[in-house]
This record gives C-alpha cells, structure tokens and sequence, in this order.
C-alpha cells in the first residue's frame, strides 16, 4: 500500500480488474466511505430517507405523491407519510393535483430549495478540495473511469460522456452521494481525498 495516491502497480491493477467480485468490494468501500463523509453535511433532524425524498421534489419542481413513491422506491404509504413530514418541517407544501381531483402533489418551499441547494454546495466544495489534490492525469483518470461505472450501473445500459456542469445524473461526483477515487481496500485514505487531512498535503 502507498502513502500517497500513487496508482498501484500494473500487475495489481490487472489482478484487480479480472476480479469483479474484489473490485465490486473496494467500489462498494469506497462509495460507503464517500457517503459517510458527505453525510456530515445533511441537515439537522432530517434522515437519509427524508433528504432524498425532499432533493427529489425539489429537482423536479412539483411531484405526485405516487410519482415520488415511485422515484423513490417506496410504497404509497410511505411516501404520504415522508411528505407530512416535510410539511411539517416546512421544506415542501401540498398543492392539488391538476390531473386527480382526488390527488396532490408536493412542492419544495422557498426553505426546502434553499437547504437541499446549501447542501450540495457544500459537498461539492469539499469534493473539488480533495480533487484540486490530484494531478491533471489522475482526475482525467477519475473523470473516464467514472463515465464507465454510470454505464454500469444505468439501467437502460448507457453511458455517460461527459461530466455535467449541474450535478444531473452524469455528474462527475453526484452532490448527494457520488464516488470517491483513490481509497485503500484495506482503511487507508488517499491524502487528495481524506476526510480530515492534516500533514498529508494533497488537498490544499
């Protein structure tokens, strides 16, 4: 293992990439390292479960509430409750529905819009901190191999070409989760990108 984030050798990199399963492990590492860290930013008094649901209202404008069930994987139910909550916290209103006279549909409020893009300020500052770290070659590194796991991991099998300037799907590092370079399998952290960097002096 390096110190610093020196790619490893050739022959490791090959071992690695010829075996999905070790590589699937250190991906899934490294993206539960990533989000731990961007965590420390959410809101106060919101879980996981709220925040998403409440970055999803806000990134569409206005949502049913089975629109939102189905955007975020939960049922009915459940995405009634998690808007009454929100509502309760002020982070979204209730409005009826154009389509369903029986339905409404959930905005995000001034305050709701507000927090989720504070939030994602946030992290992309602390994101592009530890990427300034890295050289030019390592991020154009970061930039390919990130273009090949959003393929990946789309749905419909496609792939991401370039990375966008706002955050959207093909984000280089999605505000709200996104991926992390350079972490050791085993607990090291790569300076360029360590949570709490002090004399290793990557990140500047």
């Amino acid at each position: 293992m390096t110190d610093d984030c020196t790619p490893a050798s050739g022959g490791d990199d090959a071992a690695e990439a010829a075996d999905p399963a070790g590589l699937a492990e250190r991906l899934r590492l490294t993206l539960v390292r990533l989000g731990r860290q961007l965590r420390r930013d959410d809101p106060p008094g919101l879980t996981i479960t709220l925040y998403s649901a409440l970055s999803t209202v806000v990134d569409h404008g206005e949502l049913a509430i089975g629109e939102l069930a189905e955007a975020e994987g939960v049922p009915a139910s459940a995405a009634t409750r998690i808007a009454d909550r929100l509502e309760q916290a002020g982070l979204v209103t209730r409005r009826a529905n154009p389509h369903d006279r029986r339905g409404v549909n959930v905005a995000g409020t001034a305050e709701g819009r507000r927090l989720v893009e504070d939030r994602r300020q946030r992290g992309n500052a602390w994101l592009a901190a530890r990427l300034a770290g890295l050289t030019p070659e390592q991020r154009q590194t970061l930039a390919d191999a990130l273009g090949v796991l959003d393929a990946a991991v789309s749905p419909d099998g496609g792939s991401c070409a370039a990375v966008s300037p706002d955050g959207g799907s093909c984000a280089a590092v999605d505000p709200d989760g996104g991926s992390r370079p350079a972490v050791d399998p085993d607990g090291g952290s790569c300076a360029a990108l360590d949570p709490a960097p002090s004399g290793r002096a990557a990140a500047r």
